[in-house]
Formats: structure tokens, C-alpha cells, sequence
């Protein structure tokens, strides 16, 4: 058995990948340092400074190997590998003549033509406004944009984090040294925290026999865990990813970013069109999301019920599960909230719009900015995520565990699941595990990916999807708001979740503020510009617009086996979407922002004159000039920056034979074979889906449990 977590080698320092050829990257870095070029440090806004000086001479190009090494890996191993083909196609046209004339309307290959020239080609291509003779190229070059931004700031550390003073929160639990295990401590913690052993199969022991066996430890597979190695069963929990320990955490934002999130942080829906962020570690999205606890909203219940006659949703049974999870996780309201939270429920007073605090599964002293990397906070005032609560449950109560397993598949006998197959990938040894139940709590993306490669006979898997996409406005003030100081997400706007008076709408949030993530959403308005933003971090805020949509995607395997993402931002979401991006603007303005960006890729941001009539409110003149026009211009479906951090739906439940599963979570027509996760959702959630994940998955392990122990009774 293994406990610790060890931190990747350093960069390599020399560069090289076959997958493009020497002329495709040497495109490739005349399109990243258009995005971020070295510039004179005495373009810098700031005074100078040695860190200053180096941050302006450092550009996202070949001569950053760490930033090269990112984007290498990005193509070669975490995306689909049909866009990886038209990626380079694209990278081949704009290397002759022939192609960039057609790309750019100039016959100069790109990589020959100057900054100036490659920097406008970038703003036309991106621009809501431009007409392309080539129409795809504009969502390459908001890729390229996207790409480019997001490993600059990444891989950071002795560039851009000085240059900011930003220390990415690793090592900043400096309490730990000087804590003491109190009486209270219980069996299996050191220094207040659970020290969890996993299992190390190898080529001469590498099969198990259990009676439960359950892929994925997030927050649907933490539940099942603990309430059926508490009845008494064994289980055995498989994870592709890692466990960090408690005491490496917060994790540097790109290790985290590589080891904590699907894809690397680099998961992307099919066309590269929306960023997708799903937890990827021992815990699942419970270990890194943002503390937000939010119960099932009652029209969703009540939907569920009607249309998919699920009747268990409008039952005092499921509420009793929804407050066993709350009561589980210790689920309280925040004692405070920083600026951005601020933002929203004080203007939203002043709007007359209803706002609330968000409840938290994190003690009323938890301030920490850097949880999204995982929360080393102190106990009592930690996030309760799955891995100080659920997981050391289950592993008091026996359960076993076992890291780095790629699942291949389940193991059917006829139409009954006897346990799955998969590989431990540290060292490429096959894994055989079997067991009288199976249960596949891989999460939205992985669980029907799963099913399929298992040749699950069912039409509906994969269907279904919902993500609530969410998109950004982004606001600088004039003096410091301290983005990261306080809880991540404490406050939230519900005045427009009924906007087509079947309960879809939206609902207006803040996110994470570490730096890759909020200037890989912030538009691209050129390269020398962007850089002076990136040194205003200390007055930016960002905030979010979540929908609740209506048309759901749908996930299907490569020819890899993995999962593709097919999902587009359709007219109705977007139309719902543009009023809460209003309500936002309004919300950042009222506040007293300097800048406001919308998130419309190549749409001017406001710039508050320095003489503005206050009383006006949000009917000032050159405020509201600028918010008509984009309201008028709407949201485009390509150009738009959009994300999305909750995944649903892709197994769905119905009662009518219709779905995935049946309610009780056991897939149709097999046998020992069942869902715990958000894939289970008849349709989106409305809300953070973590208390409605894990709410469903005890009902599911319930019945499990039930179903065993009277099949044991009868035997």
C-alpha cells in the first residue's frame, strides 16, 4: 500500500513532439506570441522592477519551454483526435501562400508576417463584426487565444506570479507546523486530518473478489462507499486519479490544473467552444469545487416527478436524504463575504432583486481563495468535501481503495455485471475485480463513456446532457478588491430563474479568482493590452452567469473510447443568458467599476469616464449607450466565452422505461449493475448540483444495500 502523493519532475527544459511538423510549430508560436508577445518593459503601465522587467520579456513562444511542454500535451494527448487533425490543417494552411491568402487575405505565410499584421489577422478572425471567407477559422482563433492564454499564466511562477505578487497559495497553511492532535482526533487522522492507504496491485496480484465494487470516488461514489461498508459489505472504490494529501494542499494552480482536473484542465466540448471543469482526483469534483450547498430547488423536484414520473423527488424520503448530506458535511450560512460577493448581494438590494447568502460545507471560518486546488484549511474551518467526510467514513468502516485505475470496462455475465477490468497506470498492470454489484459513479463525462465501451445495449446513453453553461463579466476598480481573500462562492442572485415560465433561467454566482482561470475568460483585445491586465489582478473581479438550459448534448466515445463532448449554447439559452449578463454589468457598475468587460470576444469594454453624473445610477448615458449595444448584439454562439463546471443527466433516471435507469439507479435490463452519480439527473439541477448528487446516490446505495441484505437473508 502507498499514501503519499508525489509532485511531477520539473519542465524538461528542451522541447520537442512529432505531432506537428517543424513548419505547423513554428505557426503555431507565431500564433501564441501574437496572443502574448514580449514587449519593451517600458510599454508596462507600472513602474519598473526586475520581476516587471522579466515579465515583459517573456512571451508565450518557443523560447518558454514550460509554456511549449503545456501546449505539446494539450494536442498530442487531451484533445479528440479529429480536432487534432483539423488543428494542424489549419496550421499547414496559414504556413503557404495559398491557404493564408484565403485564412487572412494576405499571401504572406503567417509566421513571415509582422506582430502588427499577425495581431490584426487575430482581432479579425475573433471579431463579432468581421466577415471570413473561411467561418471556421474564427473559433481556431479563439482556441488559439484560449490556448495561449491559459498555460502563459499557468506556468507562470517565475513570470508572471512575481510580477503580481501572487504566490498561488502553496504553502500558506503554515498552521499545520504548530498544530496538535487533540482528544477528539479520531482513528486513522494525523493532525486532524485522514491518512487514507490505497491498494498497489501488481502482475503477481492483481485480482480482487468483492461485494461491491465502485468506479469513481466523487461526491455519488463517496456516498455509496460509506453507506455500504457501513452495512457491513466490502468495498472497494476505484479512481483514475490521484489522492493529494491534505497537507500538500493548496496544490501550485498548474499542478493542480494537471492533477486534480479532467483532461488537465484542457477538457473542452467537441468544437473547443466551451471549457469544461470536472474534478479528476481521489474525491472527485467534492475535493475541488467551491464549498456552494444547495438543495434540489422545489420546481425541479417537482419536474422530475411530473415529467418523468419519479415520484421519489417530491417524497419526504428524499428530503430526509437531502438533509442527512447537509447534515453530514456540517452545511452552514457564511459569516462573511469578500468583494465580489458583495458586489452581488448589495447591488442586488439596491435593484430590488432577490439574493441570498450561499450555504457553505465549510466551517464559518473558512476564507480560503485557493480551495479550487484543493482546501489544506485547519479542521473547523475546512470544506467538508468528500475527503474529510464521506471517504474516511467508508474507510473506518473498512472500505478499501485504489488509485491511478483506468476502468476499461464492466465484466457481464449475459445480462448480469460480476465486476470490471481495468489497468493500474503507474505501472500497466491489468486489474481484474469482481464483484455481486457494481456501481459506476465515474461522473457525467465518464459514466456513459463507460457503458459504451462496455457495450451497454441502451439507445439513451450519453443523451441528455446538461451543463449549465455559464458566461462572465469581468469588472476592474480602482483600487484593490483582493480577489483572494474570502470564500469562493457566497452569494447568489435568483430574480431570473423562471424566464420562460418553465423554471429555466439563470442564476448569477462568482467564481474562483485564481489567476488562469479568470484571464483565460477575460477577451483577447491585444497582446501589449492584455499584459497590462494581467498587472491589474489585485482590482479585478469576476462574475458569473449560470443557466439553467432547456436543450441538453450529448457525450459519445472516440475511437480511443473516450469521451466527446457534443454540445452547443443554443438561442434560447443564450437569450436567457444576456439578461443575467445585464443584471451583472448593472451590479459591477453600481459597485463603482472602472472597466467592465462583457464576454463577447472583440466587443468594446466600458471605460467609466472620470466625470460621471453618480445619481444617474445605471441610466448614465455613456454606461447605458454601451450596454444597449450589447444588449442589441446578444450573445453569439461562436465568440462568446462560455464554460461549464456542472455536468448532468448523461445516464438519466425516468420512471417510464425511458432513460438510463430506473429510480433506483439500476441501469435497464441488467442486473447488478447501478448509477451513482450527477449523471442520474432527469435535467439540469437549476442549482450546484453536489447535495443533489449525493442525495440521489444515498437513495441509490440504500436501495443497494437493502436489496443485498435481503438477497443474503434468502440465501
Amino acid at each position: 500500500m502507498h499514501s503519499a502523493f508525489t509532485l511531477p519532475p520539473d519542465p524538461i527544459p528542451a522541447f520537442s513532439s512529432d505531432f506537428l511538423t517543424p513548419a505547423q510549430w513554428k505557426t503555431l508560436w507565431a500564433l501564441t506570441s501574437t496572443v502574448i508577445p514580449a514587449i519593451s518593459p517600458e510599454r508596462l503601465q507600472k513602474d519598473i522592477s526586475p520581476a516587471l522587467k522579466r515579465f515583459a520579456e517573456v512571451a508565450a513562444d518557443e523560447n518558454n519551454p514550460e509554456f511549449c511542454h503545456g501546449i505539446a500535451d494539450v494536442l498530442t494527448n487531451k484533445v479528440p483526435l479529429t480536432a487534432a487533425k483539423g488543428f494542424s490543417l489549419v496550421l499547414s494552411m496559414l504556413g503557404s501562400s495559398a491557404g493564408c491568402l484565403l485564412l487572412t487575405y494576405s499571401s504572406t505565410p503567417f509566421h513571415l508576417q509582422p506582430l502588427e499584421e499577425r495581431e490584426r489577422i487575430l482581432k479579425m478572425w475573433t471579431s463579432y463584426e468581421s466577415y471570413l471567407l473561411f467561418p471556421p477559422i474564427r473559433q481556431f482563433g479563439l482556441s488559439i487565444m484560449q490556448l495561449a492564454k491559459s498555460y502563459y499564466i499557468r506556468k507562470g511562477e517565475n513570470y508572471l506570479y512575481p510580477a503580481i505578487s501572487y504566490d498561488g497559495g502553496v504553502g500558506k497553511n503554515s498552521w499545520k507546523q504548530d498544530f496538535k492532535a487533540t482528544k477528539e482526533t479520531k482513528a486513522g487522522e494525523e493532525d486532524g486530518f485522514f491518512k487514507f492507504e490505497f491498494e498497489v496491485p501488481t502482475r503477481e496480484n492483481n485480482e480482487y473478489a468483492v461485494d461491491v465494487v465502485i468506479v469513481g470516488s466523487g461526491c455519488g461514489g463517496a456516498v455509496a462507499a460509506k453507506t455500504l461498508a457501513e452495512a457491513g459489505f466490502s468495498v472497494l472504490v476505484v479512481e483514475k486519479g490521484r489522492w493529494v494529501p491534505t497537507d500538500q494542499l493548496p496544490l501550485h494552480e498548474d499542478i493542480a490544473g494537471e492533477n486534480m482536473y479532467e483532461g488537465g484542465m484542457a477538457c473542452t466540448t467537441e468544437d473547443g467552444g466551451i471549457a469544461l471543469l470536472a474534478g479528476s482526483t481521489f474525491g472527485g469534483g467534492g475535493a475541488v469545487n467551491w464549498s456552494a450547498s444547495l438543495q434540489t430547488p422545489h420546481y425541479v423536484r417537482k419536474e422530475w416527478h411530473e415529467k418523468h414520473n419519479l415520484p421519489f423527488f417530491l417524497s419526504a424520503d428524499y428530503q430526509r436524504c437531502l438533509d442527512a448530506v447537509c447534515n453530514r458535511m456540517g452545511v452552514t450560512l457564511p459569516s462573511a463575504h469578500n468583494h465580489r460577493n458583495e458586489t452581488l448581494l448589495k447591488s442586488a438590494r439596491e435593484m430590488g432583486m432577490a439574493a441570498s447568502a450561499v450555504p457553505q460545507n465549510a466551517g464559518t471560518g473558512h476564507k480560503d481563495g485557493f480551495c479550487t486546488n484543493g482546501c489544506g484549511c485547519a479542521p473547523g474551518s475546512r470544506k467538508d468535501g468528500t475527503t474529510h467526510t464521506w471517504l474516511p467514513d467508508a474507510a473506518r468502516a473498512g472500505a478499501k481503495f485504489m488509485t491511478a485505475f483506468h476502468c476499461d470496462r464492466v465484466m457481464l455475465s449475459g445480462k448480469r455485471a460480476v465486476g470490471v477490468e481495468g489497468v493500474y497506470t503507474p505501472t500497466n498492470t491489468p486489474v481484474t475485480i469482481k464483484a455481486r454489484q457494481v456501481i459506476v459513479s465515474g461522473g457525467t463525462l465518464n459514466s456513459p463513456a463507460l457503458l459504451l465501451r462496455s457495450k451497454i445495449k441502451n439507445s439513451a446513453i450519453g443523451k441528455n446532457l446538461h451543463i449549465h453553461p455559464v458566461s462572465f463579466v469581468q469588472a476592474f476598480y480602482p483600487e484593490s478588491v483582493k480577489p483572494m481573500e474570502g470564500g469562493l462562492l457566497t452569494s447568489i442572485v435568483s430574480d431570473f430563474v423562471n424566464l420562460d415560465m418553465e423554471y429555466h433561467g439563470c442564476r448569477l454566482e462568482t467564481p474562483s479568482m485564481t489567476p488562469g482561470l479568470v484571464y483565460s475568460c477575460l477577451p483577447w483585445t491585444g497582446g501589449e493590452k492584455f499584459k497590462n491586465l494581467m498587472l491589474e489582478f489585485e482590482k479585478m473581479d469576476t462574475y458569473i452567469c449560470l443557466v439553467r438550459e432547456k436543450n441538453p448534448g450529448r457525450i459519445i466515445i472516440d475511437e480511443r473510447g473516450r469521451p466527446v463532448i457534443q454540445y452547443e449554447v443554443q438561442a434560447d439559452e443564450r437569450r436567457w443568458m444576456m439578461v443575467g449578463i445585464e443584471a451583472l454589468c448593472n451590479m459591477a457598475y453600481l459597485r463603482g467599476a472602472k472597466t467592465i468587460y462583457s464576454p463577447v470576444s472583440g466587443f468594446p469594454e466600458y471605460v467609466r469616464p472620470d466625470v460621471v453624473d453618480e445619481k444617474a445610477g445605471i441610466m448614465e448615458p455613456t454606461y447605458r449607450t454601451w450596454l444597449e449595444k450589447l444588449k442589441k448584439l446578444g450573445l453569439p454562439r461562436v465568440g462568446t466565452g462560455w464554460a461549464s463546471a456542472h455536468h448532468m443527466g448523461s445516464c438519466h433516471m425516468n420512471g417510464n422505461g425511458e432513460g438510463v435507469c430506473d429510480e433506483e439507479g439500476r441501469v435497464l435490463g441488467y442486473e447488478a449493475l447501478a448509477i451513482a452519480d450527477a449523471s442520474l439527473m432527469p435535467s439540469a439541477s437549476g442549482v450546484n448540483p453536489m447535495v443533489t448528487t449525493m442525495a440521489i446516490s444515498l437513495k441509490v446505495a440504500e436501495g443497494i444495500r437493502d436489496r443485498m441484505k435481503a438477497h443474503l437473508s434468502r440465501d
